[in-house]
């Protein structure tokens, strides 16, 4: 008799449970600098929200790569690996 190999799967990550949002920015005037404690770019108006994986892929359709879409999909599968990888077992073999 054969024995069936039993493959666990992984669980599913979302990575869109925070969704990702485009903003218009402009920079930092030297007021909102030392109010903000460093320079850098100050948010003007939400552009888009992208809460799924279809939407991701139509923002990039319409407006070419996002590094930042991008990036914050490697960032959650370098902060939540799963948490168990199923191991491919062999049927063992009659002696």
């Amino acid at each position: 008799m054969r024995q069936r190999a039993h493959m666990e799967s992984l669980p599913l990550v979302d990575t869109f449970t925070t969704p990702y949002e485009v903003w218009e920015e402009r920079p930092a005037t030297f007021e909102e600098m030392v109010s903000n404690g460093h320079p850098g770019d100050v948010k003007v108006a939400l552009i888009e929200k992208i809460s799924d994986a279809y939407a991701a892929a139509a923002y990039i359709a319409r407006v070419g790569i996002d590094n930042g879409l991008g990036t914050s999909s490697r960032r959650l599968w370098t902060i939540v690996p799963p948490t168990r990888i199923g191991r491919r077992q062999c049927p063992t073999r009659p002696h």
